[in-house]
């Protein structure tokens, strides 16, 4: 039987300990589907990465350079107010800071922490959906790997 992954990831970002938990499938998959019709610019960054350097490149320490929090940025640039609120919120819903449930201490955690929010954005988008940009790179790599020019 095939392991299942790990359903928590622990990150401590500005001295505050944030362990984001999966959402569960059916939640996971239609947040990912909302987010790649608006965004498609954004996912692409990680499509290259994973192209260029496998799936390990999108999911391992080399996204500290900031190309996650890039691909947040420009998601967000690229989503109108109401899905952006709505992926917080259900980012939040997923995340204990320091031991309590965040959307419940959300606007006072955050309040002129602007910077570390979107920090902790940039983790729990990666905790919930690393491995599906890293599919989709990976799928499309073999894709170009397998074209013969000039077809």
């Amino acid at each position: 039987m095939a392991q299942l992954p790990d359903k928590t990831q622990t990150e401590v970002i500005d001295g505050v300990r944030y362990t984001v938990r999966m959402l569960p499938a059916r939640k996971g998959y239609r947040l990912a589907l909302r987010m790649a019709k608006a965004a498609g610019p954004s996912i692409a960054m990680f499509v290259d990465k994973a192209v260029s350097g496998g799936a390990d490149a999108v999911l391992n320490e080399q996204l500290s350079d900031g190309t996650f929090s890039q691909a947040v940025a420009a998601l967000v640039d690229r989503l109108d107010e109401t899905t952006v609120d709505d992926v917080v919120q259900q980012m939040s819903e997923c995340t204990e800071a320091d031991g309590q449930l965040l959307h419940r201490v959300f606007d006072l955690h955050f309040m002129g922490a602007y910077d570390r929010m979107v920090k902790w954005l940039a983790f729990a988008l990666k905790v919930n959906f690393g491995n599906f940009t890293a599919a989709l790179g990976d799928a499309l790599s073999q894709g170009q790997a397998g074209a013969a020019p000039g077809k």
